[in-house]
């Protein structure tokens, strides 16, 4: 079977699935769909030029992302019941660069919904047998560099 496996051509690579994605398996509500929406309205507001019916909160986006969040339904609506309870027991302030930041608004939507629908993840046969091969390899490799004679790499790897 890992011969086999390791003659057959690599599976099409996906990337894996985010919390987000996850819990629209389990429950059937869009969450990726929802985050973009909800992180999309606040980053219009956060980002506009005066021309919102209602101001941002300003600040830094962790900020005013928060202090959007702390006051969103949506989320509760849609069945993550207990989301501003989570973003108010967040740190008040995160001092880093605006990119780190937005990856943080987008982690706490992952985080709520891992609290939420938590379940445990497996690797699936392709991921198993690539690590058995590169735990094959790494060995080799471990045991040629002990005997003092460098190999050429694995021409069969996927």
């Amino acid at each position: 079977m890992l011969r086999a496996a390791l003659d057959a051509p690599a599976p099409r690579l996906t990337p894996d699935p985010t919390h987000a994605d996850l819990a629209f398996a389990q429950t059937g509500i869009d969450w990726p769909e929802l985050m973009a929406e909800r992180i999309g309205l606040w980053a219009r507001v956060h980002l506009d030029t005066g021309q919102a019916l209602w101001p941002s909160a300003g600040g830094s986006p962790y900020d005013s992302w928060r202090a959007f969040a702390l006051r969103d339904l949506s989320p509760g609506r849609h069945g993550l019941a207990g989301f501003c309870g989570f973003v108010v027991r967040l740190p008040k302030d995160a001092r880093d660069p605006v990119a780190f930041e937005m990856l943080v608004i987008a982690l706490v939507w992952e985080a709520a919904l891992l609290q939420r629908h938590a379940a445990p993840l497996e690797p699936g046969l392709d991921l198993r047998i690539d690590l058995a091969q590169q735990e094959a390899a790494d060995r080799a490799e471990e045991r040629a560099l002990g005997a003092g004679s460098p190999r050429p790499p694995c021409e069969n790897a996927r």
